[in-house]
């Protein structure tokens, strides 16, 4: 049987129109910006772990990993809240000082012999052993601010024979003694004695009093 001819292909289909596009959106509000950082903050210190107060009458606590808080601004007060607070150079307290405990530098001074230097800047207590004799002891570096009044504490271990202070310069200059009553001490022998010595500088002279006490 013979086979007809092909058929015309039929047309195309028309293709899909596409959607419109949306109009955009508006654009939302722009943030407010920040406010500033006041001037004039607190600088810190330039050593680690804490923050240096330069801003007064506020205020503050230091903390030992360096954060530190602040309350309104006053008459200000400063507390430390770490394990020690190293202070270099001196320091001016105006007002009460308050403390919980005191440690003080002992300075030891064995063989002081007949004539002994007693170094302020190193100490203001001495302990001295292995006395040869009576000593005349020179005071150097007392600060001569006038109208200041100065501590210095001699300890002496006493041998076979008692021996005590009994000649002072400070800083070389010769200062008379004033014992109670008049009397220079009686030392006793194999205990240990204090001499303390109470120094006030009046702006041109210094008064010396001496206290001498046995300890057996």
């Amino acid at each position: 049987m013979s086979t007809g001819p092909q058929g015309i292909q039929g047309l195309q289909g028309i293709q899909g129109l596409q959607g419109i596009v949306g109009p955009t959106g508006l654009q939302g509000p722009v943030g407010i910006q920040g406010i500033a950082g006041l001037p004039g903050g607190p600088t810190g210190w330039t050593g680690p772990g804490f923050t240096t107060i330069t801003t007064p009458g506020t205020n503050y606590v230091l903390t030992a990993n360096g954060s530190s808080t602040s309350t309104a601004i006053g008459q200000g007060n400063l507390t430390f809240d770490g394990s020690a607070l190293a202070v270099t150079g001196n320091a001016s307290v105006s007002g009460i000082l308050g403390v919980q405990e005191i440690q003080e530098v002992v300075v030891a001074a064995p063989s002081p012999g007949t004539a002994y230097t007693a170094n302020w800047a190193s100490g203001d207590i001495f302990y001295m052993t292995s006395l040869a004799g009576n000593m005349t002891v020179n005071i150097t570096n007392l600060p001569t601010t006038a109208n200041r009044n100065y501590t210095v504490v001699f300890y002496l271990v006493q041998g076979g024979t008692g021996y005590y202070i009994n000649t002072l310069q400070i800083a070389g200059t010769g200062v008379t003694i004033r014992f109670p009553s008049a009397t220079a001490p009686t030392p006793t022998i194999n205990v240990v004695t204090t001499q303390t010595f109470m120094l006030y500088y009046s702006g041109s002279t210094w008064t010396a009093l001496s206290i001498f006490t046995n300890f057996a």
